[in-house]
C-alpha cells in the first residue's frame, strides 16, 4: 500500500536508457532531465531545476538577473545548434523549448517578487 504523503527524491543517478510509456506506473511522478556537455556550472543547473520547479508552483529561489543569464545561455546553446543568432534562437524556440519556457516564467515570477518588495519598502512608512 502506498501513502500519498511519502515522497522520495533521487538526486544522484546515472541513466543508461530512457523509455517512454503511454500510461505511467507512478501517477503524478515528475522527472526533470537536463542534458549538458559539461558547459553548465552547478549554479546553472540549479537555476534550470528551480525554473522547472517554479513552473510547478514552487517559489523562485534565484534573482531575475540569474534567470535572465540562464535564459541567454540556453539561447546561445540553441543558436550554436541551429546556426542562428541567440536572439533568433530565443524567438524561434520560445514556445517549443521547455527550458526557455520555464526560465522565462521563473524570470517573471522573480521580477514580480522583486517589484513587490520594492513597493513594500517604498510605502512602509507612508501610514506613519
Amino acid at each position: 500500500m502506498t501513502h500519498a504523503s511519502k515522497r522520495f527524491r533521487v538526486t544522484n543517478l546515472k541513466l543508461r536508457e530512457i523509455s517512454t510509456v503511454d500510461h505511467p506506473a507512478q501517477a503524478g511522478a515528475l522527472a526533470v532531465l537536463i542534458k549538458s556537455a559539461g558547459a553548465l556550472s552547478m549554479t546553472d543547473i540549479d537555476i534550470r531545476k528551480n525554473a522547472a520547479a517554479v513552473a510547478r508552483g514552487e517559489p523562485a529561489t534565484f534573482t531575475r538577473l540569474q534567470y535572465e543569464d540562464a535564459l541567454l545561455k540556453r539561447a546561445e546553446e540553441l543558436a550554436d545548434k541551429q546556426g542562428v543568432t541567440p536572439e533568433q534562437a530565443l524567438s524561434a524556440n520560445l514556445t517549443t523549448d521547455s527550458t526557455i519556457r520555464d526560465l522565462t516564467n521563473a524570470y517573471e515570477v522573480a521580477n514580480a517578487a522583486e517589484y513587490g518588495s520594492t513597493i513594500r519598502k517604498r510605502y512602509a512608512g507612508a501610514g506613519a
